[in-house]
């Protein structure tokens, strides 16, 4: 018997991230964390600058999207590219503070309300690594993954806040790979199981969907016992 659920699409938009990117250290930044106080997001973005030469650019609460890539210093000017993502990210250094020039840097994506019983989808592109498993995983040289994921604070805000129904993403794991490794638990997955909320893993074209407004059909078997369910997911778009 298959069992068959429908939700309104919501599509989180991510750029590739990932963490343990190699960061030029002969300019730049005081290496500490800064907040970036201008910003409505309900958790304010931050811009981390670690002793090892990495940077982590962390934005929205509504991802768990984490940019790094190598960054440069022009005049007073702090320049971040991100890996994946063709844009220049531009921070204007004045002192102890850093401003965000939105004018020269890409624009930041935008979330539009998200509806009570939405299925909320995290978009990465990392099933275009699909069938790779080294690729799926990106193991580091000592065995260490490094893939996207949800964090806590956007999981509880669309199931506590927007009310959510169910939650998926393109990569093998709820959890971000840097945020499981810290707290050495899936703290993220065992959220969502423990809200009772379905889930869907190792979701793809996500690339050809809407950002919001699709109808999305999850179809999967009821096997008594099973710790996980192969499914079959269509998003019907205008």
């Amino acid at each position: 018997m298959m069992k068959k659920s429908y939700f309104s699409l919501f599509l989180l938009t991510a750029a590739l991230l990932l963490t343990g990117c190699a960061a030029d250290k002969s300019a730049g930044p005081e290496l500490r964390t800064y907040a970036y106080t201008a910003s409505e997001e309900p958790v304010k973005p931050t811009l981390q600058f670690q002793e090892d030469g990495q940077f982590q650019f962390s934005y929205s609460v509504l991802s768990s999207q984490i940019l790094c890539g190598a960054y440069e210093v022009q005049d007073d000017s702090l320049l971040l590219k991100a890996e994946g993502d063709s844009g220049i990210y531009v921070f204007r250094l004045n002192g102890e503070f850093l401003t965000f020039d939105a004018k020269a840097s890409p624009k930041l994506p935008g979330f539009a309300s998200i509806p009570d019983g939405a299925f909320v989808a995290l978009r990465t592109d990392w099933s275009k690594r699909w069938p790779d498993m080294n690729a799926l995983s990106n193991f580091d040289s000592e065995g260490g993954e490094h893939t996207p994921g949800w964090s806590m604070e956007a999981l509880k805000y669309i199931y506590e806040t927007r009310s959510a129904a169910a939650n998926g993403h393109e990569s093998i794991d709820t959890d971000a790979s840097a945020l499981a490794a810290a707290a050495g638990d899936l703290a993220c997955e065992r959220y969502v199981l423990s809200q009772g909320k379905l889930q869907v893993e190792l979701l793809c074209n996500l690339d050809q969907v809407a950002p919001a407004g699709a109808v999305v059909l999850v179809s999967y078997p009821r096997i008594s016992g099973a710790t996980g369910l192969p499914a079959r997911v269509w998003a019907v778009t205008e």
